[in-house]
């Protein structure tokens, strides 16, 4: 009936035993009843031996029952985790979109953080300014200064088939890093509702972490794959959440952390001012004019990624 003692641990293992298990008790207790019943018109050497018969299998029956009962009872039941769910990639934009309505903290834990740049801190911005609160954006980015961490990167991302790859050598991945962090820096200071804190790592991961006041959302590079998600419920244990925070603060640990101190420039958005502030916070990676205009058009740029 079952392969092996682990599946007594699924609710619908355990109904079909219990079921089935007395159901023969109850046939073999019946075919006693007839038995005695029918003891009259049956020989004495076949009635000796069809009552000992099944008195010995009602026995066994009832032994076996107790023993199986007796494991059933030691296994721990298999329960659902309620608080993991796995989501198709067309959802991934609605998911996030409607986790940014109801939360006082975003922490990425990603590679160039677009999508934070330039969806989640606007949105973010404007619903803390409307409830007059400060929000939390932590961000854990690669480190632009690391090439050859940014050129992998790049590699990856060029054996992959988007819609839309902008990301194409080592510089498109730098410029882009700069630009969420230039446009992090600037959201971090004024009346925008935000407190931004930025987190440099020197490793690369495919998988991406977004993690809200109510869920966490692991996504990954390839955007034809699915999203798993860890929702935070007040009737759930919700290890899977808490563990992912928990994580979290220990990768920010291990990172280098952008200077707070360093302020980007008020007023209009220039080159000079993005060469000096990028000087300032040692992050001029390169300073031909070209690559400086990318990364002001990329603060500038409102792509979605998930469209």
């Amino acid at each position: 009936m079952f392969e092996n003692l682990a599946q007594l641990k699924t609710p619908r293992a355990r109904r079909v035993f219990a079921f089935s298990a007395t159901t023969l008790l109850i046939l073999e207790l019946v075919l006693l009843g007839l038995l005695e019943h029918f003891s009259d018109s049956i020989p004495d050497p076949y009635f000796s031996v069809i009552k000992e018969v099944l008195v010995h299998l009602t026995g066994a029956s009832i032994t076996a029952m107790f023993l199986v009962g007796l494991l059933v009872y030691l296994l721990p039941a298999e329960e659902k985790l309620k608080s993991v769910e796995i989501f198709s990639p067309s959802q991934t934009k609605a998911l996030h979109d409607s986790a940014l309505l109801t939360s006082d903290f975003w922490y990425h834990h990603g590679h160039i953080g677009r999508w934070v740049r330039t969806t989640a801190m606007p949105a973010l911005a404007r619903i803390s300014v409307e409830k007059g609160i400060i929000t939390t954006i932590k961000l854990i980015l690669l480190n632009p200064r690391n090439s050859k961490l940014c050129e992998l990167y790049a590699e990856y991302r060029n054996q992959i088939s988007f819609k839309e790859n902008t990301l194409k050598t080592i510089e498109d991945v730098q410029a882009e890093l700069l630009a969420t962090i230039i446009t992090g820096q600037k959201f971090d200071q004024g009346a925008n509702g935000l407190g931004v804190h930025i987190f440099l790592e020197d490793q690369l991961s495919l998988v991406r972490e977004d993690i809200s006041a109510t869920a966490v959302f692991r996504t990954q590079v390839n955007p034809r794959c699915p999203s798993i998600v860890y929702r935070k419920l007040d009737h759930d244990t919700s290890e899977f959440y808490n563990a992912a925070k928990t994580n979290f603060d220990f990768a920010a640990r291990c990172c280098t952390r952008l200077i707070p101190e360093a302020k980007f420039p008020d007023g209009q958005l220039t080159i000079d001012k993005i060469k000096a502030y990028l000087a300032h916070v040692g992050l001029l990676v390169h300073e031909d004019h070209d690559f400086l205009k990318s990364v002001m058009t990329r603060v500038q740029s409102d792509y979605h990624p998930y469209t």
